[in-house]
């Protein structure tokens, strides 16, 4: 069962904002997961976040059964993604940057952010992924696609 929690507010400085955020978790078979600081006073972080609906996030948890998010993309699914892109010959425009792991007490249990674009189109992507095992499926999907580009 997933459930949501919110921590306590907080305020992040800039030299230019200053931004009353809520931390939103995922909670998982007793772990909690990081997904998303939500803006409640101030700017926020860029037009594209302030433009994620929380409730759709979370929506978005439910189904996939806490195993990933979907910030950014035309895919709902990164396997398939990746599949039409090696369907289609594409490339990663930075291929060694595709996985960032997300670990540390403020952000709970962790997770590995799975994002980039592509060097033929403007397809940028971003994804949460807490399950583990897809991270390493992902990884291994990447690798033709990656090594393509490499070749040339």
């Amino acid at each position: 069962m997933i459930e949501f929690i919110q921590k306590e507010p907080f305020e992040s400085r800039t030299a230019f904002s200053v931004r009353e955020l809520i931390p939103v978790f995922m909670v998982k078979d007793g772990a909690e997961y990081f997904i998303i600081n939500r803006v409640v006073k101030g700017s926020g972080y860029s037009a594209a976040y302030e433009s994620i609906s929380i409730s759709a996030l979370k929506e978005f948890l439910i189904k996939t059964d806490g195993a990933y998010v979907k910030f950014n993309g035309f895919y709902d699914d990164p396997k398939e993604m990746l599949a039409e892109m090696q369907e289609r010959g594409h490339s990663f425009v930075e291929p060694d940057n595709l996985f960032v792991r997300c670990d540390g007490k403020s952000y709970g249990s962790g997770f590995t952010d799975f994002s980039g674009n592509r060097n033929e189109v403007s397809a940028a992507f971003y994804y949460r992924i807490y399950d583990e095992k897809l991270v390493d499926e992902l990884k291994k999907l990447t690798i033709p696609i990656t090594e393509r580009r490499r070749r040339r």
